[in-house]
């Protein structure tokens, strides 16, 4: 009698470069999703200055603020980005629980630099002022800059879950967080920065806070 062994199915090979790129991918756009919001915000403010026939002080207003905005939130970002690399070892050993201690140390961490930041709320218009802008210009970019930084625990916060998502391996589900909340500062843009279907018309207050909703948005997703 003879005995045939049959050999177990191997998978296809997956392409070094494809598996990098489907890694990769949902990574980048996730850390675009802040750039994609700026630019909405300066999109859409300035098809609202052409409505309002301004000479287009708003949109450079959104655009200067929130690179200030994000400059001030760097420190926190990127010290945050450790908790990739502590969970992906963690997790590569097996110590869940050291994951989720990871996670939380993230967390705390971005609650404690968004509080620490937040005494410059204040003195928000300074720094405009001391560039030499415009009292007009000084004026909006400080509102946009207190409105914005005010929520930047939510964006910190966000960035360990996506952190920490990306460690164990789920790019996608950072993705679509990602995704949802571009689609959630265009929609409040919309609503808030024309005044459409009832909504206050708020101008670049409006897209301040469109931005603030679509932070909230993503992070609770994540």
């Amino acid at each position: 009698m003879t005995t045939t062994l049959e050999q177990p199915s191997l998978a296809p090979p997956v392409s070094p470069l494809r598996e990098l790129l489907t890694l990769a991918a949902p990574t980048v756009l996730q850390m675009a999703s802040y750039t994609l919001m700026q630019f909405a915000d300066t999109y859409m403010l300035a098809l609202f200055s052409e409505q309002v026939g301004s000479k287009s002080a708003e949109p450079n207003a959104a655009a200067n603020a929130g690179l200030f905005t994000f400059a001030l939130m760097s420190l926190g970002w990127g010290t945050i980005q450790i908790v990739n690399a502590l969970v992906s070892q963690s997790f590569g050993r097996g110590e869940r629980q050291a994951c989720g201690r990871y996670l939380w140390q993230g967390i705390w961490f971005a609650v404690i630099y968004g509080l620490a930041i937040l005494p410059i709320l204040p003195f928000a218009r300074v720094p405009f002022a001391f560039f030499g802008h415009e009292p007009a210009l000084v004026e909006l970019q400080g509102v946009y800059l207190q409105i914005t930084v005010s929520w930047s625990i939510f964006r910190l916060i966000g960035a360990a879950f996506s952190q920490f998502l990306l460690a164990i391996n789920r790019p996608n589900l950072v993705l679509v967080a990602a995704l949802l909340g571009v689609s959630v500062n265009v929609l409040f843009n919309w609503l808030l920065i024309f005044g459409n279907a009832g909504f206050p018309r708020l101008g670049l207050a409006g897209a301040a806070w469109g931005t603030n909703l679509a932070v909230l948005a993503e992070t609770g997703a994540l």
